[in-house]
């Protein structure tokens, strides 16, 4: 099993950075780093393409020296749709079509996946990052139809065009809200089309985003972060079919299941570390699928989440199935890792108990007390 650290890069500390986490990989046996091309704690929407230029170079350099280091060099993809709206300056809006909520506000700086010429960006952006040869390419969870901060997904005039398309008849953007919120014959009807109009815009951008990446280099395996099986179910998700799309013919699906779990908690909130990534694991494809856990305790503060906890969540993530665990333990403000000893420690000492789950796990089916789940319950009244 892989420790894969994640780090938000800064464009004017990565050098400094670098170091940090050449000496943090030998401190505490990480085996691969997954840089992050910003930090969500300074702005949540995507970058113009100047940025994603810069970064891009500064990347390609890190990767050469990390491979010279013996540490295998990754990506994720921090913000491609925009995680919640941003205030951001009128330079960094990009010229998609944006997002609308169940507020049917548009927001500033959040896009929806229907746009052709978003999805087209999107592709080229992650192209460029392709040519510095990551081992893996993970886009992260806004790649989504519905914001974080919104409780049902984008009603844009785009979404009421496309389902009106289907419908045979025009509606606004408030009569597809009013119907996807309503439990009559015609609001199931049409909260179906809608969800098929969500997932197949979502598949044809995973598809361009393959094409666009496997052109550059056919050997980076494309991966998807999960959402959580309440939110694939809105929007009408086919995980397996999406992870395919994402990763092409010749890769294992890659997978991040749904697993955040961000600060100290008692009784359901331990066997969530479990049930939650488990559901989305299982729903993914299981063993088809390359999991990489998600081990997040943002905002990455000992005030939050204990280490004894982090590496409960550790061991319960080895015992559903993962592969390997990316670690999201540090800040994403480019603090020295020296600054955080409990976690450069915990992460040391949790190797033998972590492998030794992780080898009892593996080839074995959980059993015990399951609940069904209709991945289509968003479609019932």
């Amino acid at each position: 099993m892989t420790y894969i650290l994640r780090a938000a890069v800064h464009e004017d500390q990565w050098e400094r950075q670098l170091a940090d986490i050449l000496s943090l990989s030998q401190k505490a046996g990480i085996g691969e780093v997954m840089l992050m091309e910003q930090s969500h704690q300074i702005m949540m929407a995507p970058y113009p393409m100047e940025k994603h230029e810069r970064m891009a170079e500064i990347y390609r350099r890190m990767a050469e020296l990390l491979r010279q280091n013996g540490i295998v060099f990754s990506i994720n993809m921090a913000t491609v749709v925009g995680h919640s709206e941003s205030p951001v300056p009128q330079d960094h809006r990009l010229p998609f079509g944006r997002f609308v909520g169940d507020d049917l506000k548009e927001r500033s700086a959040v896009y929806c996946i229907t746009d052709p010429a978003w999805q087209d960006y999107t592709a080229r952006v992650c192209a460029l990052y392709a040519r510095s040869r990551p081992k893996k390419l993970m886009i992260d969870d806004d790649f989504r139809s519905l914001n974080h901060t919104a409780r049902f997904g984008c009603f844009c005039e785009n979404h009421a065009r496309l389902v009106s398309e289907r419908l045979g008849e025009p509606l606004t953007s408030r009569q597809l809200l009013d119907f996807v919120c309503g439990n009559d014959e015609k609001s199931l009807l049409v909260r179906k089309l809608w969800t098929e109009v969500n997932f197949e815009a979502q598949l044809s951008a995973a598809r361009k985003i393959e094409q666009a990446v496997h052109a550059v280099d056919p050997e980076v395996q494309v991966g998807l972060m999960n959402s959580g099986e309440c939110s694939h179910s809105l929007q009408g998700r086919d995980m397996p079919r999406l992870l395919r799309a994402f990763a092409g013919e010749k890769h294992r699906p890659l997978t991040r299941p749904a697993g955040g779990s961000y600060s100290d908690g008692l009784h359901e909130t331990v066997i969530e570390y479990h049930q939650l990534p488990a559901l989305s694991y299982h729903a993914a494809g299981g063993e088809a699928v390359h999991c990489v856990s998600e081990i997040e305790n943002w905002p990455c503060t000992l005030r939050t989440k204990s280490m004894r906890e982090t590496l409960l969540q550790m061991q319960l993530h080895a015992l559903l199935g993962s592969d390997d665990l990316t670690l999201n333990l540090f800040d994403y403000l480019a603090t020295p890792y020296d600054n955080e000893p409990a976690v450069i420690r915990t992460i040391r000492e949790s190797r033998p108990s972590v492998e030794a789950i992780a080898a009892a796990r593996k080839g074995k089916e959980l059993t015990g007390i399951g609940l069904p789940w209709k991945k289509d319950a968003a479609l019932c009244q």
